[in-house]
């Protein structure tokens, strides 16, 4: 007798503790071999431009070589594993003033034109229109196929200084944003584990959370070790291979589990946080923002470089178990005020660095840091690429195949505000995907742009996870070369 195991089933344990499982054998139908792999889209961004004023060479990051075989410059090093999945796009251009065009200041008026296509009303950093990820998720060939319509999440902690929404970058309207989770433990939670919320309103009235799954949560255990007694029922259904599948799959979501686990100096959860939902398991406290205000500028750090490592497992997992198909990753806020010393050896935000040559050695080390900096996203983006290439999907192909990623940061480089170049500038900005190569797109190389929006690279990203739109927001048209080339 044949049998076959629902995609959507999930191992469950006590106090409503669920995982989600990767694709198995097992999910296929009677006398298949394979299924079509859904598409899926992520929006990565950074808040930085492409280098520093007066001192930043567009030489120092996009490659000489166009077409395939380009060249990596250091910053574009980490790209190296996946560079036949990479498209970078340069000489790309956000207009100031007109249709999807910015406004004459830079900061905060360059996100909206960016992520929505559409131009800003005022210097707030408020998207004036729906942004990509949400046309995606709402789309009819991804609204209501899995458990999470969409995932938001970002790495940086707090805005640190300033403030608004410069840690926004998905919303359904102008008027209605997405907020990220930022907590990595939450995030965890969140997409792997059943929950009950600790208070829901029944017959008009609170009810009180379980007794039973409150002492659940406030054990150290795995979420694997809750579900133990399930997972070893279904391995005894499966044959080798799948059961290998398996393995790996709890492999990951442990080493998950330890990353998330050794982030240090808990940092309690501020009331609300949770937004109403409680989870089972322990996935490891947040690192506390620290904040130097020794030289007169707020500068903040709270452990970013272990955050994007946990978000970046959750995020590869929760694509991985099919459990969203469509996400935002945002690594740094607009106008980053985030300490960079850990990062790059450099005490000094992120923003402050791109204006200004302070650091023993003068601009062009201020230049290099930069470019460190800007490496230091792509380590990410690329290990998240990584993750979903290294995971095959029902049809057999690694999941980046089918998965869609565009990275876009802040702003570009070139003349603005007397100084040249200068990085409140959206000239000679550069867009990168990954991924895609099941999709039509044609991926391996480096495309110059003739000043194209950024907006037409973000619609035939778009168009590639099978969202036809004939463009974003005010900018109508795509980059055709991506498909052609």
């Amino acid at each position: 007798m044949h049998r076959t195991l629902d995609r959507r089933t999930l191992l469950r344990g006590a106090g409503g503790v669920a995982i989600g499982l990767p694709f198995l054998e097992l999910m296929l139908p009677r006398g298949a071999s394979a299924q079509p792999s859904p598409r899926r889209y992520i929006v990565c961004f950074a808040g930085m431009s492409l280098g520093r004023d007066n001192a930043g060479k567009l030489t120092d990051i996009v490659p000489d070589r166009v077409g395939t075989g380009f060249d990596l410059k250091p910053p574009l090093q980490p790209l190296a594993p996946i560079q036949d999945d990479v498209i970078v796009v340069s000489n790309l251009k956000i207009p100031v003033g007109g249709p999807g065009g910015r406004l004459g200041g830079f900061h905060k008026s360059s996100i909206s034109p960016l992520l929505t296509g559409v131009a800003p009303t005022s210097i707030a950093p408020n998207c004036n229109g729906p942004t990509s990820d949400q046309i995606v998720a709402n789309h009819a060939s991804f609204a209501s196929k899995t458990k999470i319509p969409f995932l938001s999440l970002r790495v940086q902690a707090d805005s640190y200084r300033g403030g608004g929404n410069v840690g926004v970058i998905s919303w359904k309207s102008a008027t209605q944003k997405n907020d990220p989770t930022v907590s990595p433990g939450l995030a965890f939670q969140n997409v792997f584990a059943g929950f009950t919320p600790p208070m829901s309103m029944t017959g008009g009235g609170p009810v009180a959370p379980d007794p039973a799954l409150d002492r659940q949560r406030r054990e150290e255990a795995s979420v694997l070790d809750v579900v133990s007694a399930s997972a070893t029922r279904l391995k005894a259904r499966l044959g080798r291979p799948d059961q290998v599948r398996l393995e790996r799959h709890f492999d990951e979501i442990r080493a998950l589990e330890l990353r998330l686990g050794t982030i240090p100096d808990p940092k309690p959860m501020p009331p609300g946080a949770a937004s109403g939902c409680a989870l089972p398991g322990k996935p490891g406290a947040d690192p506390p923002v620290m904040m130097d205000t020794a030289e007169e500028a707020e500068v903040g750090y709270a452990g970013e470089e272990q955050r994007a490592q946990a978000l970046t497992g959750v995020l590869a997992k929760a694509m991985a178990c099919d459990l969203t198909r469509v996400a935002t990753l945002q690594y740094t806020c607009a106008q980053c005020f985030m300490n960079v010393e850990a990062l790059v050896g450099v005490k000094m935000d992120l923003h402050e660095l791109a204006h200004l040559s302070t650091i023993v050695g003068g601009k062009d080390v201020a230049q290099q840091k930069v470019m460190e900096m800007y490496g230091w996203h792509m380590k990410h983006f690329s290990a998240l690429a990584q993750q979903l290439k290294s995971t095959l999907g029902s049809d057999g192909r690694p999941l980046l195949d089918n998965t869609v990623m565009v990275f876009v940061n802040e702003g570009g480089l070139g003349p603005a505000e007397g100084k040249n170049p200068a990085a409140h500038s959206t000239d000679s900005m550069m867009v990168i995907t990954a991924g895609g190569r099941a999709t039509g797109l044609k991926t391996g190389r480096h495309i110059r742009a003739a000043e194209d929006h950024t907006a037409k690279v973000v619609t035939a990203a778009m168009n590639a996870a099978g969202v036809m739109v004939p463009g974003l927001g005010e900018v109508q048209g795509r980059l055709e070369s991506m498909f052609t080339g």
